[in-house]
Parts: C-alpha cells; sequence; structure tokens
C-alpha cells in the first residue's frame, strides 16, 4: 500500500508539471530572420508573463509553455509588437517595421 502512494504521488507531480515547448521563426516582411528579438509568453486568461526567450542568429525561438491557453508577445527594436497565440510548433512570425525619423543635428564649424 505504502508503494501505490509513493507511486501515485510520483504520476500527479509529473502531470502537474507537464509543459511543452513551443518553437518556431521570427522574421520581417521580406522573410530575413531578426536576431535577438525577445519572444513571451503570457496566460491567456489574465496576461500573466510566464516564460521569455530570445531569438537567436538565425530568428529561431524555442520556450516553455503549460497545457493552459497561452499567448505569444514578440518585440524587437525598430518594429512593431505582434501577439500571436501559443498553439502549434514551427511558427513563422513575421514582424512590420516601424521607422522613426529622427530630427536632424545641426553642424556648424567653431
Amino acid at each position: 500500500m505504502r508503494y501505490l502512494f509513493v507511486f501515485l504521488f510520483q504520476i500527479c507531480t509529473l502531470v502537474s508539471f507537464a509543459q511543452t515547448a513551443v518553437s518556431g521563426v521570427v522574421s520581417d516582411k521580406k522573410g530575413v530572420p531578426l536576431a535577438y528579438a525577445n519572444v513571451m509568453v503570457y496566460r491567456s486568461a489574465d496576461t500573466t508573463y510566464i516564460d521569455g526567450a530570445v531569438t537567436d542568429d538565425a530568428g529561431r525561438f524555442k520556450v516553455s509553455v503549460p497545457p493552459t491557453p497561452c499567448l505569444l508577445r514578440v518585440s524587437c527594436v525598430g518594429y512593431h509588437a505582434c501577439w500571436s497565440s501559443a498553439s502549434s510548433d514551427n511558427m513563422p512570425l513575421q514582424l512590420d517595421s516601424a521607422p522613426q525619423m529622427l530630427d536632424p543635428a545641426p553642424v556648424s564649424p567653431r
């Protein structure tokens, strides 16, 4: 009986910590991979931060996602952030560029 209780306890513990991994590639609209983009996982119900990752040089990422419905938020400097549901593996995510015009800097001789 004691061994049965220990076995059931271990099974319940493993099931409660079950997580899946979601991976994909982040690129711009032209298909160029975006290196070092932020990929964050949020719970769908209340947008609580769960986990995050940074893309590698080829724009690839891999994050752990719990079995509950989740959202991914992808952001990168110079691009608009996008939200997507964390539903499948090998997700292709594309970001729109957000060009910023800077004011000209006056240069005068001394």
